[in-house]
């Protein structure tokens, strides 16, 4: 008597693709410098919102409130980081 094999077949998603084409890219150094380049600005940026701007939840409900609501907090990060040379023309650099 042959034993029934149990193994069920593997499912696939619509992603999977794209994770391959992404899994292939990354395989390439240059590739894999720039990615590098890339994560450490984002976490900068992120690390600031959460740190000193206090930005640990979003104080609305729903997805299209808490968009606007990070869209707010990324415009004033952006326009804090535009003026910062003009203040520092203005008034001298900053001293503790």
């Amino acid at each position: 008597m042959a034993a029934r094999s149990s193994a069920t077949p593997l499912q696939r998603y619509p992603s999977d693709d794209a994770k391959a084409t992404l899994r292939q890219a990354m395989a390439d150094p240059e590739n894999q410098t720039r990615y590098r380049q890339r994560q450490a600005m984002v976490e900068l940026v992120s690390s600031i919102l959460r740190q000193p701007r206090g930005v640990n939840r979003f104080r609305r409900r729903g997805v299209c409130a808490v968009r606007c609501e990070f869209a707010l907090h990324v415009m004033a990060y952006n326009l804090g980081r535009a003026f910062l040379p003009l203040v520092v023309q203005a008034i001298g650099p900053f001293r503790s």
